[in-house]
């Protein structure tokens, strides 16, 4: 457990990135840091991590 009453989902939805895929254990969103908007971010869900295939920014919730 984290610690937090939140988690990345909240996060994605409160900095309002564009979601282009989701599934129950990832989402795919446009990066807010190189850019990119075809869904390039793949946030993981489960380990509350996000990682850019184009700009390779990547971090946990509270980096994004």
């Amino acid at each position: 457990m984290s610690g937090f009453s939140y988690d990345i989902t909240d996060v994605v939805h409160l900095l309002q990135l564009r979601v282009r895929h989701k599934n129950s254990s990832s989402m795919d969103v446009n990066c807010p840091f190189c850019g990119e908007t075809k869904g390039k971010m793949n946030v993981n869900l489960q380990k509350n991590v996000f990682r850019c295939n184009r700009c390779d920014a990547s971090g946990g919730m509270l980096e994004l």
